[in-house]
C-alpha cells in the first residue's frame, strides 16, 4: 500500500471510531420565540412568502446569516409553523401558521397553538407521561428522559426549561 493510501485508511478509521453527536429532537427556541416568523410575514407581507432576510429583519432585527435566525427559523419550521429555512430563498407559512396568526378568536388560536407544540413528538410523549409541566426532582426527571424518551443527557436542562416555557406561554 502506497503511503498516501495509508493516510486515507487511517483518516477514514479515526472518522469512523468518533461517537456521534446526539441530536436534539426538538426546537431549541420556545414556540412563544419561534410564532415571531409566522407573525411577521403575517404583518409585513400578508402572509404571502417572504425573502429570509426581510424575515430576519422583520421578525428579530436579525441579519439572516446570524446563527440565532438559524435556530429561530428551524424552530419555527418543526413546530410546524413555516416552510423554509435560512438556507431557502423565502419562508412561507404552513398551514398550521396561517391557522395561528389568522385565527378568528383566542380559542381558536389557542388551539392550533397547543397542535404546534403537540407536533414535536418528544413534547408530546413527556406531556402524556407526566400530564403537566410539573417534574419530579431532577435526577429523577434526568432517569427518565434518558430511559423512557431516549433523551441524551447534554440536552436534559435546556429540554426542560424549553418545555417549562412552552406550557407556561
Amino acid at each position: 500500500m502506497t503511503k498516501s493510501k495509508k493516510k486515507v485508511v487511517a483518516a477514514k478509521k479515526i472518522k469512523g471510531d468518533s461517537p456521534k453527536k446526539p441530536i436534539r429532537p426538538y426546537p431549541n427556541k420556545t414556540l412563544e420565540e419561534a410564532l415571531k416568523i409566522p407573525v411577521a410575514i403575517r404583518t409585513k407581507n400578508n402572509g404571502n412568502p417572504m425573502a429570509v432576510a426581510d424575515v430576519a429583519k422583520a421578525a428579530y432585527q436579525l441579519k439572516h446569516t446570524n446563527n440565532k435566525f438559524f435556530y429561530l427559523a428551524a424552530a419555527a419550521r418543526d413546530y410546524g409553523l413555516t416552510i423554509g429555512t435560512r438556507y431557502t430563498e423565502k419562508i412561507e407559512l404552513a398551514p398550521l401558521g396561517k391557522e395561528i396568526v389568522f385565527a378568528q378568536d383566542e380559542a381558536s388560536k389557542r388551539q392550533k397553538q397547543l397542535e404546534s407544540f403537540f407536533s414535536v413528538d418528544i413534547f408530546k410523549r413527556v406531556y402524556e407521561h407526566y400530564g403537566s409541566a410539573n417534574f419530579p426532582e431532577k435526577e429523577f426527571l434526568a432517569n427518565t428522559l434518558q430511559s423512557e424518551f431516549g433523551l441524551a443527557a447534554e440536552f436534559h436542562d435546556e429540554f426542560a426549561n424549553i418545555f417549562k416555557a412552552n406550557c407556561k406561554f
